[in-house]
């Protein structure tokens, strides 16, 4: 099953007209499903940014046997491009932030934010009790034959290892419980009505990237605005 088409829900869009398509209608989703169609929209984006550029400016100019042509594409309508694949994405994130701040991790007593942000904050306390750990309690730096310096650590290197294993368990077991979340839990999505199609079995033979991208060719959510 591949989830391709949605709906999008925006108030920044006017008048929009509810997805007609209610076969195969995907009641809920989870974050990783979300974020596998991300990537596909940041590469349309990416597309239509550099064709901006581009097209910024033309030069026109005559000489013997040689005549410039104009730009046969119109700016502003890739700046329409622009804005619509920046509304689609900064929906698909509202998507997942606001699950985010409401779904409840029972095993931390936290949200689903404040646990990702815990996690961050593991990540880094433990990078940085990685680096002292490799410190020597003494290092001398002779620079001159006259002078030497001595560094002494200003803490404990054992317990700094021993801190070190500790958080960075803490650290691993919170990211087992955020992908398994990020993998298997469903919720109900506010801002997209997603569907899917079958995949034929000879379809799942091309390659992946493509066959994914490719689902979404004849797909516009902003079809009926």
């Amino acid at each position: 099953m591949s989830i391709h088409s949605f709906h999008v829900d925006n108030p920044k869009i006017k008048n929009i007209a509810p997805w007609g398509l209610r076969r195969n209608r995907v009641e809920t989703i989870s974050i990783n499903d979300i974020k596998d169609i991300i990537p596909y929209y940041k590469k349309k984006l990416r597309k239509q940014k550099r064709i901006e550029e581009s097209q910024i400016n033309y030069i026109l100019q005559e000489s013997d046997g040689f005549v410039s042509q104009e730009p046969n594409s119109d700016l502003s309508s890739v700046q329409d491009d622009i804005e619509y694949y920046n509304t689609i994405l900064n929906t698909l994130r509202r998507e997942i932030n606001e699950f985010t701040v409401s779904y409840f991790v029972p095993e931390f007593n936290m949200t689903l934010d404040e646990l990702e942000m815990y996690q961050k904050d593991l990540s880094n306390r433990c990078n940085r009790l990685s680096e002292m750990a490799k410190k020597s309690p003494l290092t001398r730096n002779i620079l001159e034959v006259r002078f030497v310096t001595h560094f002494y650590t200003n803490y404990d290197v054992d317990e700094v290892k021993k801190e070190y294993k500790e958080l960075s368990e803490e650290r691993d077991r919170v990211k087992r419980v955020l992908d398994d979340i990020y993998e298997n839990v469903e919720f109900e999505p506010k801002y997209f009505e997603f569907v899917y199609d079958e995949v034929e079995e000879e379809e799942e033979e091309e390659d992946e990237e493509e066959a994914y991208l490719s689902i979404f060719d004849d797909f516009d959510p902003f079809d009926d605005i």
